[in-house]
């Protein structure tokens, strides 16, 4: 299921109301719930940020950084969201 909260992007300052944690699909019995350390996409700006043990979001640390880089989840992630809202927002794969 989702979780209900209020999360505010570190880099655009987006508000979202829901999270969810970027999984292969099988990996969770349900709809990824996001713990402290999960990873998540912003839909409004495209960059990723990581969930803190007080559920608020921010910005990954230098090796965070690196293991998202390195990530085929977070890589395909962002992928679909540069086909689709970036494209429309001009911004370059």
């Amino acid at each position: 299921m989702t979780r209900v909260l209020t999360a505010i992007c570190p880099y655009c300052f987006h508000e979202h109301n829901r999270t969810s944690a970027v999984a292969m699909p099988g990996e969770y019995k349900d709809e990824p719930r996001m713990r402290a350390g999960d990873t998540t996409l912003c839909i409004n700006c495209g960059e990723f940020a990581i969930m803190g043990k007080d559920d608020m979001l921010r910005a990954p640390t230098k090796r965070e950084a690196k293991g998202i880089a390195g990530n085929y989840k977070c890589n395909m992630v962002r992928l679909a969201w540069l086909d689709t809202v970036g494209k429309r927002r001009g911004k370059a794969g």
